[in-house]
């Protein structure tokens, strides 16, 4: 899948199918941990990813087949990191300080409303939602999911992926060595209910900077 424009929007509005799948996968677990917040009316649905992971995304996919949820879910997981403050790249508050490695606030400027200097920056220092957001992003989501019946890939880490002879390809074009969790369904697969820990069934890739893998 792409690269797209970073979507800074937590909210969408869903079907009837996704609605009925949505409060399936969130009611309850969404009360006890307050991760996932679902508003319900006469209208319409929505779904805010607060300090979750957007996991119920990959659901809703899984679900409905429908691959708006995994791009929603790609924006989203791709953008998170880019926010958080590292030695190569420090993300600087609006006061001056630069947030400390591995930080990461719950706000970042991404026009001069606050003037052209804060463009970029962080309103504050460390906040503990988005780091929670953050640990449960590359606890729950696969860096590349392949639904290989129907030909898609969507790739929420930092690398490029794509299908090629029936396998899983994966470029890391970055400076850093990854380490990539993959995900690769077919259509059986898909009807089976994810469980409480879905995430066994990724394959966790070594990728050195500049190294093409091949998966599967």
């Amino acid at each position: 899948m792409p690269r797209a424009e970073p979507m800074y929007s937590f909210m969408t509005t869903f079907s009837e199918e996704a609605q009925n799948i949505l409060f399936s996968q969130t009611c309850g677990y969404s009360g006890e941990k307050e991760q996932t917040r679902v508003v319900r009316n006469d209208r319409e649905t929505r779904f805010t990813a607060l300090s979750d992971s957007g996991d119920a995304l990959l659901k809703l996919y899984r679900g409905t087949g429908d691959p708006l949820y995994l791009e929603l879910m790609s924006r989203i997981a791709h953008f998170i990191p880019q926010t958080v403050s590292y030695p190569e790249r420090p993300m600087y508050t609006v006061q001056g300080p630069a947030l400390r490695p591995s930080e990461i606030c719950e706000r970042v400027n991404l026009s001069d409303w606050e003037g052209a200097r804060n463009v970029g920056d962080a309103i504050a220092g460390n906040s503990v939602w988005p780091t929670a957001a953050l640990m449960l992003t590359w606890l729950e989501t696969p860096g590349v999911y392949a639904d290989v019946a129907k030909g898609l890939i969507c790739v929420c880490d930092h690398v490029n992926a794509w299908l090629e002879d029936g396998s899983v390809m994966i470029e890391n074009p970055t400076a850093f060595p990854a380490v990539v969790k993959v995900m690769i369904e077919s259509d059986e697969d898909r009807k089976r209910p994810l469980g409480l820990i879905w995430q066994d069934r990724f394959l966790r890739v070594r990728v050195c900077p500049g190294e093409v893998v091949r998966v599967g």
